[in-house]
């Protein structure tokens, strides 16, 4: 697959791609058979209230993920069973669960020219290390000089302000 992004950059498609870990953990309640207040009996999950979904990418770190618009194909995780679940009982609140699934390495592609917002996170520090990479001649990360100037100008408000 790498191959094939690597020929259709060098053939001038405006995309860029990287490879990385996609994480995902979940919490939410659970239900006992009737025995687990005690210790005892078994638990199962009911419904997740919060779901966490992380990606980090090997040459940027770690970059936002919104599961709906970017995970393909649409229902990756729909079937996957989780390595770990805890479940522990609190008495009247029901019973807290939390579930991880096991990492998944990931392709990610994005337009060339949206590499500054995907890459950064819009986070100042980010930004600016970017753009220094970016100013690089001859990485794989350079950029044309007026585009970097462009990326310079509009963080000096962020740094100064």
């Amino acid at each position: 697959v790498a191959e094939l992004l690597q020929s259709a950059i060098n053939k001038g498609a405006d995309i860029d791609y990287d490879h990385g870990t996609l994480s995902l953990s979940e919490s939410g309640y659970g239900e006992s058979d009737g025995y687990g207040y005690w210790g005892r009996g078994d638990f199962t999950w009911v419904e997740a209230t919060e779901r966490d979904l992380s990606l980090s990418l090997s040459s940027y770190g770690d970059v936002c993920v919104d599961e709906d618009e970017e995970v393909i194909p649409e229902d990756f995780f729909a079937d996957l069973e989780p390595d770990d679940e805890t479940f522990e009982p609190t008495g009247n609140a029901g019973i807290q669960a939390e579930r991880q699934y096991a990492d998944t390495e990931a392709i990610v592609v994005w337009p060339r020219s949206k590499r500054w917002m995907t890459v950064t996170n819009n986070d100042t520090s980010r930004m600016c290390s970017y753009v220094l990479k970016a100013c690089s001649k001859g990485t794989s990360d350079s950029e044309p000089m007026d585009e970097c100037l462009q990326k310079a100008k509009s963080l000096i408000p962020r740094v100064i302000g």
